[in-house]
């Protein structure tokens, strides 16, 4: 088990829910602008590996060196909810 760091790790959290709340809001955007069409589609697309490109960087940054970490954890939780959140926007 891995000690905790409250500046790296509470950073980590805090700036992974603002990466995946920020994309979440982009896409919900476009699907509000673009309803049932392909533009919103792409758009959505786009704010989703930009929010998992963010998501790794974050990572590498904070220097998390394993999922089983506070960090590692918001991380992967902000990660599988962008893949998540990208799912209706795709496919309806």
């Amino acid at each position: 088990m891995s000690e905790f760091d409250n500046r790296t790790d509470w950073i980590a959290v805090v700036a992974a829910l603002v990466i995946w709340t920020g994309q979440f809001m982009a896409k919900w955007a476009a699907s509000v602008i673009f309803p049932d069409a392909a533009p919103g589609r792409v758009i959505g697309l786009l704010f989703s590996l930009a929010g998992l490109a963010a998501l790794a960087w974050l990572w590498r940054v904070r220097k998390v060196r394993s999922l089983w970490t506070t960090a590692g954890l918001a991380i992967a939780i902000a990660a599988l909810a962008t893949v998540f959140d990208t799912l209706p926007p795709l496919f309806g």
